[in-house]
């Protein structure tokens, strides 16, 4: 999890001056940085350090810290959120709306319960707004809405909480997309997506012609060693499966070759007793990520299992 302080902003003590000074040239000059999928891209003050944070053996996401570069000392730091985790970290249902769901991801922050919310038009563009000034570095997040019902929202911790600062996040914010690729395929991901609608409505066929052959074969062994006393294993796949509401899962191909992709799988699963959690959560307690292994077999995609340490760069 992330935290402005100490870890980002314990590096870059300075003065207000300094953070003056940094901001006057930064506003027209810009750099465009790309996650490691594609999908997610923004730009950064030139100069500034950019890194991906946030990764762990059983979750992917692109989150990014950016920090001011050079020996230049600072207390500013900024966050571009990946719009999955602000999704899976609000645990909201789409139903709430991106108004709802932002204040919710807000305050699930450490140390954001405090923080008053607005509607706010910045540079031209309409955001949701959040500030925190309770603390000794005061926050400022600006949230907006995709098509798709995502949230695009920047973070930034400093000092002063001046207009200046308000622009360079605004900056960060109007520049942050999340959308597939042009060179990316989407049909890994929409056969991860088939599966799971199979899943939901129990019907183990068609989870069997979306498996791969070497899900198909364990699910075979596993009637043989048990000499057919044991469903096959999309069978008790599909038994566990329906109890679970899987209708907010998203889906977007990571990476992709001719033969071989990997999907992320993001967004909440609803229990059969209401209850809403990350699709990490539900992987991580069984060995497994948030990325899925996908195979192409006589020219369609298949879903094979889950990837541990897919999140790795």
């Amino acid at each position: 999890m992330i935290l402005f302080p100490p870890r980002v902003l314990g590096k870059f003590l300075g003065t207000i001056a300094a953070i003056a000074g940094l901001l006057t040239p930064l506003d027209a000059v810009s750099a465009m940085h790309r996650s490691d999928s594609g999908w997610m891209r923004f730009d950064s003050p030139a100069g500034w350090h950019v890194e991906m944070v946030d990764q762990t053996s059983f979750r992917y996401v692109e989150n990014f810290e950016l920090t001011p570069g050079g020996s230049a000392a600072s207390d500013i730091g900024m966050l571009a959120f990946d719009p999955y985790f602000v999704l899976e970290e609000a645990r909201q249902p789409s139903s709430v709306g991106e108004a709802e769901a932002f204040k919710a991801f807000i305050r699930a922050r450490p140390g954001e319960q405090a923080a008053r919310f607005s509607n706010e038009t910045i540079n031209g563009r309409d955001y949701f707004v959040a500030r925190n000034t309770g603390g000794e570095f005061p926050t400022l997040y600006l949230g907006r809405a995709t098509a798709e019902g995502l949230l695009l929202v920047a973070g930034l911790a400093g000092k002063s909480g001046n207009a200046a600062e308000t622009r360079l996040l605004a900056s960060l914010a109007d520049s942050m997309r999340f959308e597939r690729p042009p060179t990316v395929s989407s049909g890994p991901a929409d056969a991860v997506r088939d599966w799971y609608r199979a899943m939901r409505r129990g019907d183990s066929e068609a989870l069997d012609a979306l498996s791969c052959g070497r899900a198909r074969n364990l699910s075979t062994l596993i009637g043989v060693l048990t000499h057919g006393e044991s469903a096959r294993l999309s069978d008790v796949i599909v038994k566990a499966g329906m109890a679970f509401d899987t209708s907010e899962l998203r889906f977007m191909t990571y990476r992709a070759n001719d033969q071989f992709a990997v999907v992320r799988v993001a967004g909440l699963i609803r229990s059969p007793d209401g209850v809403l959690t990350p699709m990490y959560q539900h992987a991580s307690g069984t060995g497994g990520s948030n990325m899925i292994a996908v195979n192409k077999e006589a020219g369609k995609w298949k879903v094979c299992e889950p990837l541990r340490g897919g999140s790795k760069r």
